[in-house]
């Protein structure tokens, strides 16, 4: 899983948001620089989490918890986007990788629960 797609694009999100952290930082907003970075790296906790989960269930519970985490981050960056000047190449990038990573969590997701079934 180390160098699966999902892992080196969840890692980047991760490297990507703390960079976006610091800009946000430096327009002094702090609250929203702070949520996104959780949520951002959050993914890419439960990602490695999942990878030495106890059970199938256990995996698909860390899978579950990476998707609300980037769904959460794609709503920060939804609100980056709105609020400051911040649509850029990178914000626009950060949110993009969100959404493929949102795609193959819910393909983890399917195939796991149908090999839970079998």
């Amino acid at each position: 899983m180390n160098n699966s797609p999902l892992f080196n694009l969840s890692t980047k999100v991760s490297n990507d948001s703390i960079d976006l952290y610091n800009r946000l930082i430096s327009i002094k907003e702090y609250q929203i620089a702070d949520q996104l970075k959780r949520s951002c790296t959050s993914i890419e906790a439960n990602i490695r989490e999942a990878r030495y989960a106890e059970s199938k269930r256990d995996f698909l519970h860390k899978i579950y918890i990476a998707t609300k985490e980037c769904n959460e981050s794609i709503q920060w960056i939804r609100i980056i986007n709105k609020k400051y000047i911040l649509d850029d190449t990178s914000v626009k990038e950060l949110s993009n990788n969100c959404y493929s990573i949102l795609r193959m969590l819910s393909a983890t997701i399917k195939t796991t629960k149908r090999n839970l079934n079998n």
